[in-house]
Protein backbone atom coordinates (compact mmCIF):
# COMPACT_ATOMS: atom_id res chain seq x y z
CA UNK A 1 0.00 0.00 0.00
CA UNK A 2 1.32 3.40 -0.88
CA UNK A 3 2.33 5.83 1.29
CA UNK A 4 0.37 9.27 1.05
CA UNK A 5 2.67 12.25 0.59
CA UNK A 6 1.04 14.21 3.43
CA UNK A 7 1.83 11.85 5.46
CA UNK A 8 5.19 11.62 4.22
CA UNK A 9 5.77 15.61 4.34
CA UNK A 10 3.99 15.95 7.86
CA UNK A 11 6.71 12.87 9.38
CA UNK A 12 9.38 14.70 7.65
CA UNK A 13 8.54 18.28 9.07
CA UNK A 14 8.15 16.18 12.79
CA UNK A 15 11.31 14.79 12.48
CA UNK A 16 12.89 18.01 11.36
CA UNK A 17 10.83 19.87 14.48
CA UNK A 18 12.18 16.93 16.64
CA UNK A 19 15.86 16.96 15.46
CA UNK A 20 16.38 20.57 15.14
CA UNK A 21 18.42 21.27 18.15
CA UNK A 22 20.76 18.39 17.62
CA UNK A 23 20.98 19.47 13.75
CA UNK A 24 22.19 22.94 14.93
CA UNK A 25 24.49 22.10 17.88
CA UNK A 26 26.20 19.50 15.52
CA UNK A 27 26.76 21.90 12.82
CA UNK A 28 28.39 23.82 15.76
CA UNK A 29 30.38 21.55 16.67
CA UNK A 30 31.80 20.91 13.65
CA UNK A 31 31.96 24.93 12.69
CA UNK A 32 33.97 24.76 15.61
CA UNK A 33 36.58 21.84 14.67
CA UNK A 34 36.62 23.16 11.38
CA UNK A 35 38.19 26.65 12.49
CA UNK A 36 40.12 24.78 14.95
CA UNK A 37 41.50 22.40 12.40
CA UNK A 38 42.02 25.65 10.00
CA UNK A 39 44.11 27.80 12.76
CA UNK A 40 46.35 24.70 13.31
CA UNK A 41 47.24 23.99 9.80
CA UNK A 42 46.03 27.25 8.03
CA UNK A 43 48.70 28.74 4.87
CA UNK A 44 51.56 30.77 6.31
CA UNK A 45 52.28 34.09 5.17
CA UNK A 46 53.95 32.99 2.38
CA UNK A 47 50.85 30.92 1.45
CA UNK A 48 48.57 33.25 2.03
CA UNK A 49 50.50 35.77 -0.03
CA UNK A 50 49.99 33.48 -3.23
CA UNK A 51 46.71 33.17 -2.63
CA UNK A 52 45.98 36.81 -2.21
CA UNK A 53 47.84 37.59 -5.62
CA UNK A 54 45.56 34.65 -7.38
CA UNK A 55 42.50 36.42 -6.40
CA UNK A 56 43.34 39.96 -7.46
CA UNK A 57 45.11 38.65 -10.77
CA UNK A 58 41.84 36.58 -11.07
CA UNK A 59 39.06 39.14 -10.52
CA UNK A 60 41.32 41.62 -13.25
CA UNK A 61 39.72 41.26 -16.53
CA UNK A 62 41.91 39.75 -19.00
CA UNK A 63 42.39 41.59 -22.52
CA UNK A 64 43.36 38.00 -24.30
CA UNK A 65 40.25 36.90 -23.48
CA UNK A 66 37.19 37.98 -25.54
CA UNK A 67 33.63 37.25 -25.34
CA UNK A 68 33.43 34.83 -28.50
CA UNK A 69 29.98 36.88 -30.19
CA UNK A 70 32.80 40.12 -30.39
Amino acid sequence: MPTPARTIYRDSLNFYKNEQRSIITLSAVLALILAVIYLLVGPNAQESQIINDFIINFQKPDSLMSHPLN
